[in-house]
């Protein structure tokens, strides 16, 4: 595992900090949820990682996140992804064997309102505005970048609308919106699905930051619809801080035949062949403990 550069050493030690003063916050407060800070720790497990339809890595990945928030709106995590697989020398980034090829380090700033807070607003509007850097090693030949981040939904409605903004502001200034629904349905005590669709939008510097111009010459010029999602959740509660739950999802280019083709070519390039759609059909498991 590539442990160099001080950027990465820094973010292992801030996952440290995070899980043990988690644990303390949760053993201090004597099982109760009236602490100016939470702690959540969780690990997945995902057969693939996707960043707008198009795989960042095309093999099994584990994920292990620790985050803590202060006084319930302001919360800093670290998440790591572990490549499981040998995947060889592919797109420049390296043999990843068991390797950490990537570490996200988000910071967020969440707060809902209702009509108690505004007359004039008839549900309750749930705002966030946020920040992540995202660290590479050295040796996966990929640059670290920085985003800022925002959404808004509305959380107390029988379907939650919701949508997102993410801005790259380092690597090539890409914006990308993505609009999802969903639905949470218990189906028995303390297990429940939610099934949701969302579809992505990138502007031309975020869709040429990805993908390759026909015949694999320059990039992809023009703005457009990118992926849309469909992803069924299956959430089991165990307690009142533990929850398991597993995921699938089929993710596609339904809307712009430029991009669709261009992300084929993308995906088959990323597989070494192995494959020819733009498609993909990630699935996954993750544990999540609140403390």
């Amino acid at each position: 595992m590539n442990l160099s550069g001080s950027t990465l050493v820094s973010s292992l030690f801030a996952m440290w900090i995070l899980l043990s003063a988690s644990c303390y916050a949760s053993l201090s407060c004597n099982d109760t949820r009236n602490s100016y800070v939470e702690g959540t720790a969780s690990i997945d497990f995902t057969s693939k990682v996707l960043s707008y339809g198009l795989p960042d890595s095309s093999k099994p990945n584990l994920l292990p996140y620790g985050e803590l928030t202060f006084f319930d709106c302001l919360s800093a995590g670290s998440r790591f992804y572990i490549d499981l697989t040998d995947i060889g020398e592919r797109m420049g980034r390296g043999d990843r064997t068991f390797d950490l090829w990537e570490v996200d380090m988000p910071v967020d700033l969440r707060k809902r309102f209702s009509s108690k807070d505004c007359v004039w607003i008839p549900t309750c509007v749930e705002i966030g505005i946020g920040y992540r850097y995202e660290y590479h090693p050295s040796r996966t030949h990929i640059s670290d970048t920085q985003f800022w981040l925002a959404d808004i939904s509305l959380p107390d409605i029988w379907v939650v609308p919701r949508l997102s903004y993410e801005r790259d502001v380092i690597r090539d200034n890409g914006t990308y919106l993505n609009f999802s629904l969903s639905k949470e349905i218990e189906i028995f005590d303390s297990v429940s699905i939610v099934p949701s669709v969302s579809q992505g939008w990138g502007d031309v510097r975020r869709v040429a930051g990805y993908l390759p111009g026909p015949d694999m010459v320059g990039r992809l010029d023009h703005s457009g619809l990118m992926d849309a999602s469909f992803r069924l959740d299956l959430v089991w509660k165990v307690s009142e801080r533990v929850s398991v739950s597993v995921f699938t999802a089929y993710s596609e280019f339904l809307f712009d035949r430029d991009i669709r083709e261009s992300a084929r070519n993308y995906i088959r390039q990323s597989d070494a062949g192995a494959h020819n759609h733009s498609w993909s059909i990630p699935f996954g498991l993750s544990v999540k403990v609140s403390m």
